[in-house]
Formats: C-alpha cells, structure tokens, sequence
C-alpha cells in the first residue's frame, strides 16, 4: 500500500530521509513510501503526484534548482506544500524559529487540519503549541509525533516516527473516505 510523503527541509537529516524513503532495504512496515513533494529553503518546492526520484532530486538540489526533475511541478512554497499537496505525511523538519516554533508548527496544523499526519524535528512546535496540535489532531482523524533527539540518531528517529505513521495511514486507508477513526491525541497508535 503506497503511502505519499511531502518532505520540507532538506538540510543533512532531510536529504537522509529522503534516501531511506527510495532505498529498497528501508522498508516501511507494510507501507510502499512513495516521496511526492518535496521543499528547500535553497530550492523551493516540487510536487510529483506520481512520485519523486530521492537520488535525482538530491542531484537537482546540487544545482540549487529542483527545475529539471521531469514530470514534476516547481516552484511551490513549503505552505502551499503542506496545504494543498495530496500526501499521507508530512515530514516537517525546516528549521523554525526557537521562540515560536514557526513556521513549521503553521504547516504542520495545517497537515492536521486536512486529517494528515505529520512528524517533525521542531521541538518547540511540542513545547508551546502541543494542546493546540493535539486537540487539531483529536478533531480530524490525524497524528503527530516530535522526534527529541541529537546527532546521528534522528534520522533513525524520524524513520522510526515515520514507519509508525505510514502504518496508521495502512490501518486507516479503508476507512478513509468515512469519518476517520479517533486517535489518541498526538500520539502514533
């Protein structure tokens, strides 16, 4: 069952998502993930409804440009990413403001309020706005999870944060165009 992916923020952990989003021993439980937006600070955003090559669009971002992937539209801002794309999850992990958690906490309620789910590295998204986000949750069916750690271990905490949520979308993906199911706000059932 594919489960689309939106990735915002492509610094080192992202581009690292990315690759264990399209490398084929990295299997995400019974999910296919399939990558279909992606946005750079450096290189805007591209959507791909039919799915993005991680290896290409890692080549493209060299260029400072996501414009020669094929078949893909550019241009889109990281909001418009969040707002408008058809993905499963939205991986949010652009750097925010420490004192707000903005504007990664605006996409990721954004993803919430479209019955998404989302998981980000924006630990002050959890801080100051957790009731908001959860109580978003708990009203439409989504789920999120913030990964609270350093180093080398966060891409494997977001992949780990990932599988958990592509796994709530397979578990829901036959419900889906009914009311969805209550979930346990910000929490990953």
């Amino acid at each position: 069952m594919d489960v689309r992916i939106a990735l915002l923020g492509s610094g080192s952990v992202g581009w690292a998502v990315a690759a264990a989003i399209a490398a084929p021993e990295q299997p995400l439980s019974q999910a296919s993930p399939i990558l279909v937006a992606c946005h750079d600070s450096r290189c805007g955003g591209v959507f791909d409804p039919d799915g993005i090559d991680a290896w290409a669009l890692t080549t493209a971002a060299r260029t400072g440009s996501f414009g020669s992937l094929v078949a893909a539209t550019s241009g889109w801002d990281a909001t418009a990413v969040a707002a408008i794309v058809d993905y499963d999850v939205l991986v949010e992990l652009s750097a925010p403001d420490p004192r707000s958690g903005e504007a990664a906490t605006s996409r990721i309620q954004l993803a919430l309020e479209r019955g998404r789910c989302a998981c980000t590295t924006n630990s002050a998204a959890a801080e100051l706005h957790r009731a908001r986000l959860d109580a978003l949750a708990a009203r439409h069916g989504g789920a999120w999870a913030c990964i609270r750690t350093d180093g080398a271990t966060v891409v494997q905490a977001v992949i780990d944060d990932l599988t958990a949520l592509a796994e709530t979308v397979v578990a829901r993906r036959g419900v889906r165009m009914q009311v969805p199911e209550p979930t346990v706000a910000g929490s990953i059932p």
